[in-house]
């Protein structure tokens, strides 16, 4: 009866802990500029679009994925607050748009005080789960920061803390 009840409690502990993902690990992109917390190593991968090069890491589990992805886009770094704030909600729209859902959750943020994003969550139908995006512009370069899957997965602490985990570093 003990090593049964070891055995749930470690059972619950992993469940509590992450659903199994391995510990999170600083990756930091010198191309991309930036660092992040991701449980394992990201797979990279680049996809040609009509704006440019869009670079991706990613890492996938059953439950969801998480993913960095930049793209240049240089006449951004002259553009005013206001433009790119506009940039931004389109980022938002675009993002739940291609999975057919709709935006819970919204607000404006700042990386490092000074850079504009955005944080904002949507719905993905097709799935039954939630996409939670942070975009953000920072001297023309569009940064995503996204957590994809399964209403528990992206709405946990090790995704909030891979979120909260993004830095700038140019």
């Amino acid at each position: 009866m003990r090593n049964q009840r070891t055995l749930l409690v470690g059972i619950l502990l992993a469940a509590v802990a992450g659903c199994g993902m391995p510990p999170m690990e600083k990756f930091t992109s010198a191309d991309g500029k930036f660092e992040v917390l991701f449980p394992g190593k990201p797979k990279e991968t680049k996809q040609s679009t009509a704006a440019g090069e869009l670079k991706m890491y990613t890492c996938e589990f059953s439950s969801g994925a998480y993913s960095v992805q930049w793209i240049d886009i240089p006449a951004t770094a002259k553009e005013s607050e206001e433009l790119l704030k506009k940039r931004l909600e389109g980022a938002r729209d675009g993002g739940v748009g291609a999975v057919n859902g709709k935006v819970q959750a919204d607000k404006e943020i700042k990386l490092d005080g000074k850079y504009p994003g955005r944080d904002f969550t949507g719905d993905v139908p097709a799935q039954s789960g939630l996409l939670r995006c942070r975009v953000y512009f920072v001297e023309g370069r569009l940064y995503q920061v996204m957590a994809v899957g399964k209403k528990a997965f992206v709405e946990s602490a090790e995704t909030t803390k891979y979120l909260d985990s993004f830095k700038y570093t140019g």
